[in-house]
Parts: C-alpha cells; sequence; structure tokens
C-alpha cells in the first residue's frame, strides 16, 4: 500500500531534496512533481510508486545504525568468573543480561532470567556452568529497524567491527 500523496512533500523536505533532484532519482519530470505536491494534477500510480520508492531507499539509508545507538565499551565476564561477579556488575549497571567473552568473542550469557532459575548450588558456581547461548552479533551498519525486530526475542544484541565485539544493545538503548 502506497503512502498518502500529501506526504510527499514533507518527506522530499524532510531528506533535504529539490523537486529538481527527486526529479532526476524517480524519472519524474520536475513540473509534474510540482504540480503533484501542489495538487493540481492526480498522477497515476506507476508516477507515484516510483517516487514513493526513491523516498523510502532514501529514507532507509538516513535511518540509523548500530554504532549510533550501541553502548560502549561491553561491560561482561569470563566464563571462569563467578555467578557472583556476574550477579554484581549486572546490579551494579542496572543489567538484565550481561555478555560471557573469551579471547574477543562471545561465548554466552547470563541473564536475571538464568539467575532466577538457577539453584543455590549453581549461583556459587562459575559463569560457564550456567550461562545461556551466545547473544546474537550484528554489524556496525546494521540498521535499527532490523535490531527493534531483534529485541522482541533477545534480552540484547552485541554489536562488531570486523569480529571484534564494540559494543551492545538493550530495548533502553533504542529507546533513547
Amino acid at each position: 500500500m502506497l503512502p498518502e500523496i500529501t506526504t510527499l512533500k514533507l518527506r522530499r523536505r524532510y531528506l533535504g531534496l529539490s523537486q529538481r533532484k527527486l526529479a532526476e532519482l524517480s524519472g519524474v519530470s520536475q513540473g509534474a512533481i510540482a504540480k503533484i505536491e501542489a495538487g493540481a494534477v492526480d498522477p497515476g500510480y506507476s508516477t507515484v510508486k516510483r517516487l514513493f520508492r526513491v523516498l523510502s531507499g532514501l529514507e532507509k539509508t538516513e535511518e540509523k545504525q548500530a554504532k549510533d545507538i550501541m553502548s560502549k565499551p561491553i561491560v561482561c565476564v569470563s566464563a571462569d568468573d563467578s555467578i557472583e561477579k556476574a550477579l554484581n556488575k549486572m546490579v551494579k549497571k542496572g543489567f538484565s543480561v550481561i555478555p560471557v567473552m573469551e579471547k574477543n568473542q562471545v561465548i554466552g550469557r547470563i541473564s536475571d532470567k538464568i539467575l532466577l532459575f538457577a539453584t543455590k548450588e549453581q549461583r556459587e558456581g562459575v559463569c560457564d556452568k550456567i550461562m545461556g547461548p551466545p547473544l546474537i552479533t550484528l554489524s556496525e551498519d546494521t540498521q535499527v529497524s532490523l535490531i527493534k525486530d531483534l529485541l522482541k526475542v533477545e534480552d540484547a544484541v552485541v554489536v562488531v567491527k570486523g569480529k571484534k565485539p564494540v559494543g551492545i544493545i538493550t530495548k533502553n538503548d533504542v529507546l533513547q
């Protein structure tokens, strides 16, 4: 479904595009764009589709990326750290999940859910005995819209540059 044609001018201006530039990018004449924006003509479906396809493409490239919203440095624990150390870090920072890392690789996670269901004996042990699966890793240029979808089912995601973890994103990072 296409957006309302009345939003064309607003979206074009938001992106800082002139009518001439939009015309170049879409293959629709500048005069036609001016008439459409003024409400002087009722454009055909294919014309509207081309204009909004260009605008949507430009808006996606304008969208924030993981590197723009990630928290850094990553607060983490090692596999051989005590559960108590992980819990203290989580409480001190107000985190509900913390990655378990070894040699710059995410190998697991400790979360409030894991700790909630751990036995007393397990809570007195080390992280690798009760850690959950690793957090998903994403590149720095992953768009926030994708990250939002992942955070519907994940506690957090780790942002990597190449293979090196450089930040973490939680629901709070996306909301801010």
